[in-house]
């Protein structure tokens, strides 16, 4: 039986909007060879991706984050863990306060402290990204991203949530977790976090984003963030894009100095 935080996260989705299910797997991987030549590709602008106010995380993956801190850190500590955890417990609780408040059943108090810790969060990202300490260099990188973005998109079946977990949005990197090697976006971009770290890559370097496909499909991507600029590892191609040169609507990533912290993209679309 899931403990009571997942009781609660699961009965939260009934009233909290967000990418929840609609954060489904967006087709099948491309699984032509990889382009190699993206490696020496910048953006145009040769600027990083702007990162706007904080936002709320998803659903699933605050819940993710209450059974699994280990994704949710950029350090794994014992502390780390802890802290995730907490982090997590309070945001669901804050907007199941908002969810209640919005049917009118109670006032959302909880919320709004959240909200203000949140807020307070984004702008500290926000400053600490002037410097960027998290960016890593692409070259020495690069032979790495491609060979785990592979193995994932090829190792890893596309399936439905509620077909695999019996719930519309459950946040897992399948093989790393000892699970059938099946999932939807957000699966690959864990399980692709999760060997990345494991592969020497630092995980200050690695940020869970949200998108919208040119269909109009919500998405998740993981974005690397490199000295050169940010790149996109994606299960629906083999190919690891420039976020410039990815042809999606960008939403939302997580905050490279906080990963429970989630920023607007001041972009939009990308060109």
């Amino acid at each position: 039986m899931r403990n009571i935080h997942e009781r609660i996260a699961l009965g939260l989705s009934i009233f909290v909007a967000g990418y929840g299910g609609s954060a489904a797997f967006a087709g099948a991987p491309n699984r032509s060879s990889s382009n190699d030549a993206s490696a020496g590709r910048t953006s145009p602008s040769g600027q990083p991706m702007p990162l706007g106010p904080p936002v709320d995380a998803p659903w699933g993956y605050v819940s993710l984050c209450n059974r699994s801190p280990v994704d949710c850190v950029n350090e794994d500590t014992p502390q780390a863990r802890a802290r995730a955890v907490l982090a997590a417990r309070a945001l669901a609780r804050a907007r199941w306060e908002r969810a209640m408040q919005q049917r009118g059943m109670r006032p959302a108090v909880g919320a709004a402290n959240a909200n203000a810790v949140g807020a307070n969060a984004g702008a500290a990202a926000e400053q600490t990204s002037i410097a960027e300490p998290w960016r890593i260099p692409r070259k020495a990188a690069w032979g790495t991203l491609q060979r785990i973005n592979d193995h994932v998109n090829r190792t890893i079946r596309p399936a439905d949530d509620r077909r695999v977990y019996g719930v519309s949005d459950w946040w897992i990197a399948p093989l790393s977790s000892g699970q059938a090697p099946l999932g939807d976006c957000k699966d690959y971009a864990l399980e692709k976090r999760r060997e990345l770290i494991a592969a020497g890559i630092m995980a200050r370097a690695l940020s869970m984003a949200l998108v919208r496909t040119a269909w109009g499909e919500a998405h998740v991507v993981l974005v690397v963030a490199t000295l050169e600029g940010d790149y996109v590892l994606d299960n629906l191609t083999s190919e690891i894009r420039h976020w410039s040169h990815a042809p999606y609507s960008w939403q939302a990533r997580q905050s490279p100095s906080d990963p429970m912290v989630w920023l607007s993209v001041r972009s939009g679309l990308a060109h």
